[in-house]
């Protein structure tokens, strides 16, 4: 996800679905991270062992709000990334 120029997203919470869960491919393997340049990315989270089928939730705390440019899933495997929506 990207904002245009001038603009960044300002964010207060990250909700993604999984739908066939498999926590092995998620856990330790599935990242949340931003960037301004699009080229250098800073890791916002990790999905841990708490990671269900259905919807998940990561929540930034009101004073440590990311604000960036470009937002992005990664992941450590093939099957990591594998997200219903978001």
């Amino acid at each position: 996800m990207s904002f245009r120029d001038g603009y960044v997203g300002m964010l207060s919470k990250v909700k993604y679905m999984v739908a066939d869960i498999e926590k092995d491919k998620f856990i330790n393997n599935l990242a949340f991270e931003a960037s301004n340049d699009n080229t250098t990315y800073t890791e916002l989270f990790r999905t841990d062992y708490n990671i269900g089928s259905g919807w998940n939730y990561h929540e930034f705390d009101s004073k440590a709000q990311p604000k960036y440019k470009y937002y992005r899933f990664v992941g450590n495997n093939s099957n990591a990334c594998m997200l219903n929506e978001v």
